[in-house]
C-alpha cells in the first residue's frame, strides 16, 4: 500500500506496553491516564530541567528518513500544572522535536512549542536547527489543563526550509526560506520526539498521536480501539481457559499476561471478529486501520509469529517476529496498517471497518 501515515498511537494500552513502540530512556517518567474520548492516555514527565537531557526523554520513534512530515498529538496537563498549569515549553525548548540521528540538540531539524507567561496569555514558538527560535508569536487564549489539538508541518531543506504550527485547527505560526537541517546539515528527518514539559516534575498527557510522511496534515483526530469480540471458525490456537479465544484477548491492559491464546505448533492461525466501530466512533471519514498484538514464548526454540488483517476473503500477514522468553519479555508483534480497505483497495468505510477480522499466525 502506498502510505502517507507512517504512525499512529491512541495509547489504548497501558503500562510498559505503551512505551514498547518508542525508544525512550530511564530517566522519561511516563505513566497512563483517562483518555480523550476513551481509553487511555500516556503521561511523560521529566525530573531533569537540563535541556540537553531533557531533549533525550520522551516518546521517541524512529521513521524512514523523509524531508516532509506532518505530526499531530492531542495535549493536556490534566490540572497537573502547580503553580504553572498553563506552563510546556519555553521558547526554544521544543515539545514536538524533529531530528536526524540520536536525539539531540545537534541533531535537532525543527521544533515547536506552546507556552504561557501567565493563565490569559499565550505564545507559540517554532524551532530550527540546535532549538534556535525560528519565529514566536502571541497566540490565542488557551486552557492547557483541556485537551488541545496540535499539529506540525514541516517541509526540510538548508535555505528552502517551511513549517506550519496549527492549534485546534487553526494555523498560529508559520516560516518559510528558513534552515530547516541539523548541525551537519542533514535535511532528511529520522526520529519524531515528544518532550517533557519544561516545568520539572509536571506531567503532559497525550493522546491520539499520528505522523505522515507528507507536509499536509489531517486535521484533528481520535483513534479508536477495537477489540476481538468472539471466535471464528478459524480457530486453532489453545485458550488459556475455557473455549473461547477472543474473550480472553479483551482486556484493557495489554500487559495483562494472565489471559492468553498458545499454540505449539507452525502454521496454525486464529482469526476473530472484532466490535464494531459504531459501538465507539461513528464518522463518514477513516483515514487507517491499525492490527497490534503482543507475545511471548514460555519454551526454549524458535516462535515466528506475525498478525493477520482480514477484509471480506483478503487476508494481509504482517512482518513474523521471533517472540522472547518468558511472560516478562513481552514483544510487540509487528502491527499491520493500511490506510485502505485491503480487499477493494479503496478508502475504508464504517461497514469495511465493521467487517473487518483479525487475527494471529504461527
Amino acid at each position: 500500500f502506498n502510505m502517507a501515515i507512517v504512525w499512529m498511537d491512541g495509547f489504548n494500552k497501558y503500562g510498559g506496553i505503551a512505551l514498547s513502540d518508542y525508544s525512550v530512556t530511564t530517566s522519561t517518567q511516563s505513566s497512563s491516564y483517562s483518555g480523550r474520548y476513551d481509553g487511555f492516555s500516556v503521561g511523560i514527565n521529566d525530573y531533569n530541567s537540563s535541556e540537553v537531557n531533557r531533549v533525550g526523554y520522551g516518546l521517541h520513534k524512529n521513521i524512514t528518513g523523509t524531508t516532509t512530515l506532518s505530526v499531530g498529538i492531542a495535549v493536556s496537563r490534566l490540572g497537573d500544572g502547580g503553580s504553572y498549569p498553563y506552563l510546556m515549553t519555553l521558547p526554544a525548548r521544543p515539545f514536538i522535536m524533529v531530528y536526524n540521528g540520536a536525539p539531540s540538540q545537534a541533531n535537532m531539524i525543527a521544533g515547536c512549542s506552546i507556552y504561557g507567561t501567565s493563565a490569559t496569555t499565550h505564545f507559540g514558538a517554532i524551532q530550527n536547527r540546535s532549538g534556535s527560535v525560528a519565529t514566536s508569536g502571541q497566540l490565542p487564549v488557551f486552557n492547557l489543563s483541556n485537551w488541545n489539538y496540535l499539529e506540525f508541518e514541516v517541509e526540510t531543506g538548508t535555505t528552502t526550509g517551511q513549517a506550519r504550527l496549527y492549534l485546534n485547527g487553526q494555523l498560529i505560526l508559520s516560516t518559510t526560506a528558513a534552515n530547516f537541517s541539523n548541525s551537519s546539515n542533514a535535511t532528511s528527518i529520522t526520529g519524531v520526539g515528544i518532550l517533557p514539559s519544561d516545568y520539572t516534575n509536571r506531567t503532559v498527557y497525550a493522546d491520539d498521536y499520528y505522523i505522515t510522511n507528507t507536509t499536509t496534515r489531517l486535521g484533528e483526530i481520535h483513534i479508536s480501539t477495537l477489540r476481538p469480540s468472539a471466535d471464528t471458525v478459524q480457530k486453532e490456537w489453545t485458550p488459556s481457559t475455557g473455549t473461547s479465544n477472543a474473550s480472553l484477548l479483551t482486556n484493557d491492559n495489554y500487559g495483562v499476561v494472565s489471559s492468553y491464546v498458545t499454540t505449539t505448533s507452525a502454521n496454525k492461525k486464529d482469526i476473530y471478529d472484532v466490535q464494531d466501530l459504531g459501538a465507539t466512533l461513528n464518522t463518514s471519514t477513516i483515514l487507517a486501520t491499525k492490527v497490534n498484538g503482543i507475545g511471548y514464548k514460555n519454551s526454549f526454540g524458535p516462535s515466528n509469529v506475525n498478525l493477520v488483517m482480514k477484509s471480506n476473503t483478503t487476508e494481509v500477514n504482517g512482518t513474523g517476529v521471533d517472540l522472547y522468553e518468558g511472560s516478562t519479555g513481552i514483544t510487540k508483534i509487528p502491527s499491520i496498517m493500511s490506510e485502505v480497505d485491503p480487499a477493494t483497495s479503496t478508502a475504508w468505510t464504517t461497514s469495511s471497518v465493521n467487517n473487518i477480522q483479525i487475527g494471529i499466525r504461527s
